[in-house]
Formats: C-alpha cells, structure tokens, sequence
C-alpha cells in the first residue's frame, strides 16, 4: 500500500530532507522533521535530531510541508517505481551503477533528458526561429551551466526533422572540442557520432565536424566543401566571433541554422557579435539565475579595500595601461601585507584553499607568488608563456593541496574545467565584464564538498570612466531595487546563499563612481545626441535601444525620446495626449504589450486609422486606448488616433516605433484562444485588467469598467477570470488578500479564493461545481504587483483551466489542471518552495 517516487537525476538532484507526515481530517495532523531515515536504528536507536509538528499549533509549517511535498510529488522528475517491475529495477540499477555502487563494464547510453532551464532555452530558439524568421541564434549562459548540451539537444531536434544534416562545431581549443563530441554521442546516443578536426585529426568524411577554429584557418581545406555543405553550424565561446579568424570561416559556409554559445554578450574586442545574429540575443540566463538553480555554487563576495592609487596610471582605449598598472602595483609594499591581511581576515580555513589570484601581467603575477611564498603560503605562477606540462602540474598540485594559490595572467578564463577552486582573488581592476564573468566563473563550478566560492575583490578609487556597476549588477542579477540601493542597504537581493559585503572605503569608491556614471534624463539626452555617430543608424526607439543595451522601461523610466530631442517639448494642447501629464508613463505602459497579433494589427491601424473596423478589431483599438488613458474616449477611437496623428506626430511615430520594438521582442509563440465570438487573446501572452476586460467585453468605449477584486465574473460567457499576484506583501495587500497562489508544476495550479468566499455561497458552488455546471476558469498570473521600474507590472495569460479539487472554506483552496502547459518562466516564478530547475 505504498507508493515510491524517484528521481533518477544523480547529477543535480539532491533531495536529502526527512519528514514523515500523519494526516487527520481532525486538524490535528502531525509531521516528523529531522535527520531520521525510515530504518528500526534511526527511529528508534540511533542518536538523531528531529522536531514533532502539530497542524493545531503550527498550522504555517504543516501548510508549508504539505505545498513542498505535492510540489516534488508531481515534478516529472519523480517517477513512480514499481519493484515488480523489471524495466524498474533495470533502471534504478543502471543509475546506482553510475554513481559507484555497484562494479559495471558494459557501456550504455542512458535517456537524456534537457533540464528545466535547458528546455526552457530550447523553447526560446523555437521562438526565435517560428516567431521572428531567426535563424542565427545567440544563446548567452554563465560558464558551467551545460550550453553545450543545449546545442546537442536542439541538434538532436533537427536532426529528427532532417536525417542527413551535416553538421560544424567550432571551438578554440581540443579540450572544448573532445568534451562536446562527448555530449552529442551521449544526446544522440550513437558512440560513433562525429568526428574531430584538430591536432592531428582529420575527418574522413565530413558530415558531423568537430572542429579548431585554428586548424581550418591554417589547413584553408573548408574552401573546398560548397558554402551550404553544412546544415548547422555551432559556433562554442562566441564573444571570439569578432576575430578575423572565426569571421572568414562564418562569412564563408550558409547554414540553415547557425547557434552561438557564450557566457557573457560582451564582446572582448570591442567589435559586435550580434551582428552575426540578426542582432538579437535568443536567450540569456546570467549568473544570479544560474546559481538560484543549483548549476553554481553561491559566492561570499568581499569587496576590500586598497588603498593603492592609481588615479595618475595611463588610461587609454578603455582600460589601464597594463605596464603602468603593473609597475604601480609591485612597488606598494603596503598593498602586499594588505593583500596578505585580507586572506588572513576573510578565508576561514587556509588548508583547504584551492585559489586563483587574478594579476595585471607576468611581473605582477610572479612577483605576487613571491609575495606569499615569503608569507610561507606555498603558491606558483602562471601566464600564456607556461608550457602545457607545467600548466598540467601546478594544477595537479593544486588540485591536491600541495600549494594554495596559482597566480594567472589571461589564463583560466574560459574553457579549462576546474571545479575544484574554491578562492578567486581579484587583485586588478577587470574593465571588462566579459572577463570578469569568465574569471569568476572558475570557481563557481559545483563540486563534491564545495560549499562555497571565497572571493576577495581589492577595490580603490578608479578612473571615472571605469564601471563599477557593472560587475555588481552580474553578482545581483535581476532587483526591483537600483543597484545603488542594493549597495546602500546590505545587498538584499542576492542570489540565494550568497553574500556581499563591502568595506566602509570600497562602499565609499564604488558609490562615488556609480553615481558619476548613473543613467539619468542628462546621460540619455548624451546618449541620443552621440546616437547617430556611434551606431551610423537611425534614430529609432528599436536602434537606440539595442545599441546602447538598454530595456525599454529603462528609457521611459525618464523620458520619452522625442522629449529627449527636444528641448522644450510641449504638445499641442489640441492633442488629446495633452490629456496625458506624464507622457514617460504613458509609453511605459505601452511597454508590456507583447500579444503578437495585437502587435500586428496596432502598428497597421496606426500608419492609417480608419472608422470601419470589425468588432474584433474595435476592441483591439480599445485595448490601446485604454493603454494610454483610464478614462473614456471623448468621441469615436477613429477620431481619437487621427487627432494624435494630427497634433502629436512625434509621440505618434514613437508610439508605432515603440510597438516593433515590442514586436521584435516578443517572447511567446502566437496561440489564439478560443473563448467566444469577437474575443481576441493569445496564450501567454502578457496584459494589463483593462485590456483583457476590454478583450472580454467587459469594458467599452462607452464604460471602462472598475475592477479591484482580482475576480471577474463575465456572466455572458460563462467565465471566471482570476488575476493572481504571486509575491504578494502587506504593503500592497491586506492580510485577508494574502491567499495561497502557486504552480504544484507546468499544469496544476492552487489557487485560493477571496477569503470571504464560502463553500455554500453561489460563487463558491460555481467553483467547485464547474464540471457539471459548464462554467469556464481562466487564469492570468504575474511575479508581483510592481516590476523593478516601479510600474504596474502586467499578466501572463495562462489560459483556461479545470477543476480537480478544493478543500477549506472562506477562503476556498482549489487545485486546478490548466490546458495548456505554462512557460518555465512562469513556473519558476509561481513555485517558491522548491528549485523548479
């Protein structure tokens, strides 16, 4: 009468919590939590820890434990075993074997299957490619996080659809090369699967290459192979891109499909990448996300002080002169012994260190080994001159213990594995975020005993045209809160078990040249004055956009651009958009709409409106509308647009200008909803109340209906519509609204009703009757009530859902089974009690 579930992940899953859970329909259930495994010794015998919980007198903690169960309970992941069963038992053998417990000679593929995060950048690169024609893809993921795995998933998928695809892998070194053919014979399951080009090898034939970019430069034999000759070309480390050497191999051969890998979309060289790839970047998963998954290991981040000056060293194309920087460095003694007391003060356990100490160039490193050496912490240098069997040893020796620290110069940044390395010493100023990430990334690679990445950040006074905010915000990740609150206030929005602290000085330096470099109304207005010169474009919401890296709502947070442009800006006050005060939160409304058909059809209305429209394509226009005001049009919307064309040209062809902007940066594959004649939604895609009431019917030109509940019934369609909030606070919410909302996995979904609703009330009987009574539920769901720009943050439509069950009254808890799966974004978002992956 029992039922086992497993995953049979052995690499990231680690599931090693103990709870036995006694449920009583009195409300007195009880729960176990501890370190007791189900054994006679450990419950009965055995010296073990655990608390006894009562859902009487610790309702909040049952509660918990009964969501993080179901949750896991209904992950994929968690399949039911079944002893009897010999496929079972095969398989839980074949996954004991692979972690060592038993002795095996045989080789096997075993199904693999992309994680959560993975699946959710293949899902983006069918976007990219359904959605928006693009095929030349960018995938940016920090170092470690499997990005070639993606690639040989989504080979695999098109090697489905096309059986006699050939196949280029392009890397910069034979390390890199052997580890992904490895990958894709493991995807692919086929032992033979490709071939190298590298170092001595030579494809026979040349259908699935593994390939140096160096030794098809230098042999120039890709010349003989036709220009179409491969079908996909995967282009590993991509921010190299913009090297001659990868250029005139990627210029040459027209793939279907050419996929890029990188850990950082900033370039070394100064020259663009994205031009390679349509200038779109497919997917971004950066640091912070990577660690809140478990792919990292967290950091502590001290940032110390140095006291060192370098005010007077050369700064010339963007970053320190390296000799003057050197020579600086080596001849403070004082900065030596600083060095020296920081590790004394901020690494816990000196015997256990495996470090990386980060220098300006081979004299610094050297004489930084000298410096510990001395110091009788045994260590060894590194640069690019070090032969590869001294490289080969000192980290060996490393690896064992036998020394402390390697001191490197351009070396470890990328490529090499070494999970081992639990201390990072920053002892230069990176001015380059590419090579910040990579080198940090050498320690965040999870491994066997490794709690923790130790980093020590010297921080002084740099040159004003230094960006120290820019290694703060990869640390932070996505906030609601400026990084110069982040800073002030004890950065609180780290990743999980990660820590930040800054000594009183280097807070001090870092605030100080934040600020002297903070985006504001006076940076932008230099920003668009220098547009047309820096980028040779056009000046566009969509150019100068991309060009400078910028999200939309970071522009409208202070202005629009055609206020930019215009010293002085003032509307006609004929213009209904004198109706507007606050035109930069007008167009940061504009901002959220991403429904792709909505999109379509607003940027053709707008290039000529016109009176005769169908009812679909009223509400439409009304959606807009209701975009820009929250009242109701003062005559026809036809005569409404045509006055802002007439008296508002700018701000019109800003507004079209803003949604292709939003167009090119949609994110969801179109899927129309069918909910009833004249009704107009896509599937997941994202709206504020007043455009889906508006979409329903509910609102009209003639009455924008109040709405406040967070519950809608439209009784002429049978509907119910739940707007839920996920991270609700009681700054926004009161304690009654404060319901319990969150995804069990991508389908099923509790939700709780307002806390007055009863069981035997009408509304609650159509809930819970909605199998028999034919009522339809449809959900929309957002992270918080405010994004990180302080606007109303809008609703992913998560489509029609059914009923499976509910239990509790006023409030009602309810489990629903939604139609169609949600987004992984989202599923990440709704589920806060375990890691969705």
């Amino acid at each position: 009468n029992t039922e086992v579930r497993i995953s049979y992940d052995t690499q990231r899953t680690r599931l090693h919590a103990k709870a036995y859970y006694f449920e009583r329909d009195t409300g007195f259930s009880t729960a176990y939590i501890g370190s007791s495994n189900l054994s006679k010794a450990a419950l009965s015998e055995g010296t073990e820890w655990n608390m006894k919980v009562s859902e009487y007198t610790s309702f909040d903690i049952i509660q918990k434990f009964r969501y993080t169960f179901d949750t896991y309970w209904n992950m994929s992941e968690f399949v039911t075993f079944d002893g009897t069963d010999v496929e079972d038992v095969k398989r839980l053998s074949r996954a004991l074997s692979s972690e060592g417990y038993t002795p095996t000679t045989e080789a096997r593929f075993f199904d693999l299957k992309a994680f959560t995060y993975q699946q959710e950048i293949l899902d983006a690169l069918q976007i990219e490619r359904e959605v928006h024609g693009s095929y030349k893809n960018l995938v940016v993921a920090a170092t470690g996080t499997g990005k070639t795995m993606v690639a040989a998933f989504d080979f695999k998928q098109f090697y489905k659809l096309n059986p006699n695809a050939r196949l280029l892998f392009l890397a910069h070194r034979k390390e890199i090369l052997e580890q992904s053919i490895a990958s894709f014979r493991g995807v692919l399951r086929d032992a033979n699967f490709g071939e190298l080009w590298v170092g001595g090898f030579t494809p026979s034939i040349n259908d699935h290459v593994f390939a140096s970019i160096q030794t098809l430069n230098s042999s120039g034999n890709y010349k003989g192979l036709n220009v179409d000759h491969f079908d996909y070309i995967v282009l590993d480390e991509t921010h190299h891109g913009a090297a001659d050497s990868y250029q005139r191999i990627t210029n040459y051969f027209k793939p279907m499909i050419l996929l890029g890998l990188t850990a950082t979309p900033e370039r070394m060289d100064g020259k663009s990448i994205l031009a390679d790839f349509n200038d779109r970047i497919a997917y971004e998963i950066r640091l912070a996300q990577a660690i809140e998954q478990n792919l990292l290991c967290p950091f502590h981040y001290f940032g110390v002080t140095d006291t060192t000056s370098i005010n007077d060293v050369k700064w010339q194309g963007g970053r320190y002169v390296t000799s003057d920087l050197s020579v600086t460095y080596i001849a403070d003694h004082a900065r030596n012994r600083a060095i020296l007391n920081a590790v004394d003060k901020y690494v816990s356990d000196m015997s256990t260190v495996k470090g990386i100490g980060f220098c300006v160039d081979q004299n610094h490193a050297k004489h930084m080994a000298d410096v510990f050496n001395k110091a009788g912490i045994p260590c060894e240098s590194l640069d690019a001159n070090s032969s590869r069997e001294q490289r080969s040893t000192i980290q060996k020796r490393l690896k064992s213990g036998e020394i402390k620290f390697v001191f490197v110069v351009d070396l470890y940044n990328e490529g090499v594995d070494l999970p081992f390395v639990n201390t990072v010493l920053f002892l230069r100023p990176t001015e380059s975020a590419t090579v910040f990430i990579q080198q940090l990334g050498r320690g965040l690679r999870l491994a066997e005993g490794k709690e923790v990445l130790t980093v020590l950040d010297f921080i002084g006074q740099a040159h004003k045209e230094y960006d120290y905010r820019m290694k703060f915000q990869k640390l932070v990740g996505r906030t609601n809160h400026s990084i110069n609150d982040e800073i002030e206030h004890g950065f609180s929005s780290v990743p999980r078990n990660c820590f930040i602290q800054l000594e009183r000085y280097a807070k001090e330096y870092v605030l100080r040249n934040i600020k002297e470099g903070m985006t504001n109304t006076r940076k932008l207005k230099q920003m668009v004055l220098a547009f047309r010169t820096d980028s040779g474009l056009d000046l566009t919401v969509g150019n100068f956009l991309n060009h400078y890296g910028l999200d939309a709502q970071e522009l409208y947070k202070y202005a629009t651009l055609t206020e930019l442009t215009t010293d002085g800006f003032v509307v006609d006050n004929e213009s209904i958009l004198s109706r507007a005060n606050n035109f930069k939160l007008v167009f940061s409304r504009l901002c959220k709409i991403d429904d792709i058909g909505l999109l379509k059809f607003l940027i053709t209305y707008l290039a000529a409106p016109k009176a005769d429209v169908t009812e679909v394509e009223k509400r439409k226009v009304l959606m807009l509308y209701y975009s820009l005001f929250n009242s109701e049009p003062p005559s026809t919307l036809h005569a409404a647009f045509m006055n802002m064309k007439q008296y508002s040209s700018d701000l019109y062809s800003e507004m079209i200008e803003l949604l292709k902007h939003n167009l090119e940066m949609a994110k969801h594959i179109p899927v129309n909803l069918t909910i009833a004649e004249h009704v107009s939604l896509e599937l997941h895609a994202n709206y504020t109340t007043n455009q889906v009431l508006v979409a329903l019917g509910d609102s009209t030109t003639e009455k924008l209906m109040p709405f406040r509940e967070g519950v809608k019934f439209i009784k002429s369609l049978h509907l119910d519509v739940f707007f839920i909030t996920l991270n609700k606070s009681e700054k926004h919410f009161k304690e009654s609204t404060l319901y319990e909302d969150y995804a069990i996995n991508e389908y099923l979904f509790h939700w709780q009703s307002q806390s007055r609703t009863s069981i035997d009330s009408p509304t609650g009987q159509r809930y819970v009757n909605q199998r028999s009574n034919g009522s339809r539920v449809m959900l929309f769901v957002r992270e918080a009530k405010s994004d990180q720009y302080g606007m109303t943050e809008a609703y992913t439509c998560l489509g029609f859902a059914d009923y499976v069950k509910h239990s509790g009254s006023a409030p009602i808890s309810i489990e629903y089974r939604l139609k169609e799966k949600m987004p992984i974004g989202v599923l990440r978002q709704s589920n806060k009690f375990v890691d969705m992956g």
